[in-house]
């Protein structure tokens, strides 16, 4: 299959910590439509330079590709690739001891003709969503992972749980050898979601409010990627990296039409022929005449058929013609209908219908741009309250741990408007920065 994707986006972002620990590839900003391999790790280790094997591994990854390219990417593949990845660590480790001890997560996504190839070590995820439903998922190597499994621990103790952080599984080098979980995902549709995302993300969002952010494609990509950016710099202590991705389109591999072999060929052609005995010149004469009575009276047969059939063909034509026409006039009326019915929801303040209804529109006439403006005014509203109730909670926030919240005035909710949410992110950043100082 072949799949083409949209222009990805991601988060790069250091949170509340000293360092950034988290890496992504392609590098921030250098990420195209044309990109197939994506990868987004979180190293651990801390003071032992888990942001050096983080970096490592996004390097390693995409360079062992690059020289042993390879049709299928299969199990046998994906070993050869860890393992040559975890030499290049350890051959770090050995020239820098300070950085013994290091490691790191590691989500892959690389899309090759058999479809979506995910692996994973650690507790960063990988999530495929399709009409506001999880997909697909990947399971943590981590401690309470591993007690969920278990039934030890339900997934809302988990979240709470004071060893939540503690994974099982991590990429360190050679000495120390892991193993990458795998799954090909042929199932893959357009307007499929893709989120790869290390655990600082989990911080902020579990599973059901990432579902909430994809229902039925309501917000749309750039509205998600901003209110993933608003929440993490509210709520997320932790570095917090990821791409998003969502797919523009998907073409099976064309079927040639099966060949025919040497004896069907023959058959239609005529080229073999059963020898026959040569019959007399009046058996000849009788057959020449027989054969142009019978000629004659198919040119006769043959002209009324085509004066029927050209009659035919004008009143199918007509009838055609007069279906579209019909049909185009009830498309318009339908159209109309929504339009109308969306203002007026709109006038009445009811916004989850007035969606409906221009969606309901833009999918009979996607050409036509009056609904596609009116939808776009609700969703800026929707993103305008989404920031201003952010950045009132993240104000509280600040002020119930006596921090000082500067650049307050840039901040109030009357220039929210003249704000971009990334800005806004940066902005309550800097003064978490400043108060720690």
């Amino acid at each position: 299959m072949l799949v083409s994707i949209k222009s990805p986006l991601y988060l790069y972002e250091v949170g509340r910590r000293n360092n950034n620990e988290d890496s992504i590839y392609p590098l921030a900003d250098r990420a195209s439509a044309d990109d197939r391999l994506f990868l987004v790790c979180d190293g651990v280790g801390g003071s032992e330079k888990g942001e050096v094997a983080s970096a490592l591994v996004c390097r390693h990854v995409p360079e062992y590709l690059a020289m042993y390219p390879i049709e299928r990417f299969d199990r046998n593949y994906l070993d050869q690739m860890l393992t040559y990845v975890e030499a290049k660590l350890s051959e770090h480790i050995a020239e820098n001891p300070q950085c013994k001890g290091m490691a790191t997560t590691l989500t892959l996504l690389y899309f090759t003709e058999s479809g979506a190839n995910v692996a994973w070590c650690g507790d960063s995820r990988v999530y495929q969503f399709r009409g506001g439903q999880i997909k697909y998922e990947t399971e943590d190597h981590s401690l309470v992972a591993e007690m969920i499994r278990r039934g030890e621990l339900s997934e809302q103790e988990a979240e709470t749980h004071p060893q939540k952080n503690v994974i099982l599984r991590a990429i360190s080098g050679s000495d120390k050898p892991s193993k990458l979980d795998f799954i090909t995902l042929e199932d893959i549709s357009a307007g499929d979601r893709f989120l790869l995302c290390s655990d600082g993300i989990l911080e902020a969002f579990n599973s059901q409010d990432l579902c909430t952010l994809n229902n039925h494609g309501m917000m749309d990509i750039f509205d998600m990627r901003d209110a993933i950016a608003i929440r993490c710099a509210e709520r997320s202590r932790d570095n917090h990296a990821m791409y998003l991705l969502e797919i523009e389109a998907v073409q099976g591999a064309a079927t040639a039409e099966p060949q025919k072999d040497a004896a069907d060929v023959s058959k239609v052609s005529g080229a073999t022929q059963e020898p026959g005995r040569v019959g007399t010149k009046t058996k000849e004469l009788a057959q020449a005449q027989t054969a142009a009575s019978r000629a004659a009276a198919a040119d006769k047969s043959n002209s009324s058929r085509a004066i029927l059939g050209l009659i035919g063909a004008a009143l199918i034509l007509t009838f055609t013609i007069g279906g579209l026409k019909m049909a185009e006039l009830s498309t318009d009326s339908e159209y109309n209908k929504y339009l109308a019915e969306g203002t007026e929801e709109m006038l009445n303040q009811d916004w989850p219908a007035a969606k409906i209804s221009f969606q309901n529109a833009i999918e009979l006439k996607p050409d036509d741009n009056r609904a596609f403006e009116q939808l776009e005014k609700i969703r800026k509203r929707e993103r305008q309250i989404f920031v201003t109730d952010s950045i009132d909670k993240a104000r509280e926030k600040m002020e119930r741990d006596s921090l000082l919240f500067g650049s307050s005035d840039s901040l109030g909710r009357g220039d929210v408007d003249s704000l971009s949410v990334d800005s806004v992110a940066i902005e309550m950043q800097n003064s978490l920065e400043s108060a720690k100082e």
